[in-house]
């Protein structure tokens, strides 16, 4: 994943996200793969905690925060779902796979670049007032 402030110089960043029945899970990585930060976020109460192992300066942790709200709304749509996320509205391709999510009350959004043969996004790319994230899916495993 790669962070584009508005002000500042590009932040790059790995993650590994868990997505399960009651919660969605992601570690954010350091170049030499340790932990920097844990995100769980409880699917039933939307409580979410945010965990620092590394000091982060409270500039880029807004906005990492500010993106995960985001990127939380894209981990838990439904497929064939019914156009709204939260307060994000969700616009479907022809074989109704979610393109883009736009917020409703901001210039929040999401746009999915293409998806591979299982369905899954490869390429997305969110816009925030304060920044723009690319982020690429390099792997993944699907429970079975």
């Amino acid at each position: 994943m790669e962070i584009l402030p508005k002000d500042g110089k590009p932040r790059k960043i790995k993650t590994v996200v868990s997505i399960q029945k009651n919660f969605v899970k992601l570690v954010g990585l350091s170049p030499f793969d340790t932990t920097l930060f844990h995100i769980e976020t409880n699917r039933l109460t939307e409580e979410t905690i945010f965990e620092n192992f590394q000091p982060i300066p409270d500039q880029i942790k807004k906005e990492f925060d500010s993106f995960y709200r985001i990127l939380y709304r894209l981990l838990v749509l439904e497929p064939q779902g019914e156009g709204v996320s939260g307060d994000f509205i969700v616009e479907y391709d022809t074989q109704r796979l979610p393109v883009l999510l736009k917020s409703r009350s901001s210039e929040e959004r999401i746009q999915i670049g293409e998806y591979d043969k299982q369905g899954i996004p490869r390429r997305l790319y969110a816009t925030h007032t304060q920044f723009k994230a690319l982020v690429t899916i390099s792997h993944y495993e699907l429970a079975k």
